[in-house]
C-alpha cells in the first residue's frame, strides 16, 4: 500500500481531498485501521541508536524524541538539537535538567541549504502545534526572523561531530535540509536518517513528488530507504 500512496496521481487525489475538507474525517476512519501512527517509525529510530552515537535532532519542538535520544545514547554518547523557537529550547532544557541528562546540545537555529535569516512562523509549542519557516513570498508582520545555517556549515559553525543517527521533521523544508547537507549526509558516518514528509506543506510550496525527490537524495549518498508509514522514510546503510 505505501509504494502507491506516494505516487503522484495518489497525492494530486489527496491534495483534492483535503481542500474540500474531507481529508481529516478520511484520516480519522483509516485510523482505526492503523494502530499508532509513527508507532513503526519510532520504534526503528529508536532502535538504530546504539550508546555512544552521535544524534543530531534536527526540528526538536518541545524535545519528545530528543530526550529520548539522550537517555538512549548514554553518557558516551551525544545529542544535537536543532530548534528555532526560543519557547521550545527552554522546554527542551528544562526537560534535559529535570530528567538529569547532560549530554546534550540544544542550539537555537534553523538547518536548510542557505546561511542568514529567515522569517520563522511561530504556531506555539503546546501538544500537536509546531513552527516552521516561511517562504519570502509569504511574509509579513508577524512572523520573526531567526537564523539559518546550511547543515555542512553547522559542523564547523558549532563544532561538532558528524550524526550517526539523524531525525528531519522540519514542516515542509526537508528538502532544503537534505540540500544544505552533503557533508554530512555522505559521510560514511551517517548510518540513518528519518524523515517526515509533511506532503501538504509541500504541496503548498510547489513541490510535484517531494517523496520521490527526497528518496532520490538519499540513494544517491548510498542509503537503502524504506516507508515506514505513509508520512516516514527511514534510510539506512548496509
Amino acid at each position: 500500500m505505501l509504494q502507491y500512496y506516494h505516487w503522484p496521481i495518489v497525492q494530486k487525489t489527496r491534495n483534492a481531498i483535503r481542500k474540500i475538507g474531507l481529508l481529516q474525517p478520511l484520516k480519522k476512519v483509516l485510523a482505526k485501521f492503523q494502530k499508532d501512527y509513527e508507532e513503526r517509525f519510532a520504534k526503528e529510530l529508536i532502535n538504530s541508536i546504539q550508546p555512544g552515537y552521535t544524534v543530531w535532532d534536527i526540528g526538536a519542538n518541545v524535545g519528545f524524541y530528543t530526550i529520548q535520544f539522550a537517555e538512549r545514547t548514554g553518557n558516551s554518547g551525544t545529542v544535537i538539537a536543532f530548534e528555532p523557537q526560543e519557547e521550545a529550547v527552554a522546554k527542551i532544557n528544562d526537560k534535559l535538567k529535570s530528567n538529569g541528562l547532560e549530554n546534550c546540545q540544544v542550539i537555537k537555529c534553523a538547518l536548510s541549504d542557505f546561511e542568514g535569516e529567515a522569517a520563522f512562523s511561530n504556531s506555539g509549542v503546546e501538544a500537536n502545534t509546531t513552527g516552521s519557516l516561511v517562504d519570502v513570498e509569504n511574509t509579513d508582520s508577524e512572523h520573526s526572523l531567526t537564523l539559518v545555517t546550511k547543515v555542512d556549515s553547522a559542523l564547523g559553525q558549532f563544532q561538532l561531530a558528524l550524526p550517526n543517527v539523524t531525525k528531519i521533521d522540519v514542516e515542509g523544508y526537508e528538502i532544503e535540509v537534505l540540500r544544505g547537507g552533503q557533508q554530512v549526509f555522505s559521510s560514511k558516518e551517517s548510518r540513518h536518517i528519518f524523515v517526515e514528509v509533511h506532503f501538504t506543506r509541500l504541496d503548498q510550496r510547489g513541490f510535484k513528488n517531494p517523496g520521490q525527490e527526497i528518496r532520490d537524495y538519499l540513494t544517491n549518498w548510498g542509503y537503502k530507504t524504506a516507508w515506514t508509514d505513509a508520512s516516514h522514510i527511514h534510510a539506512w546503510r548496509t
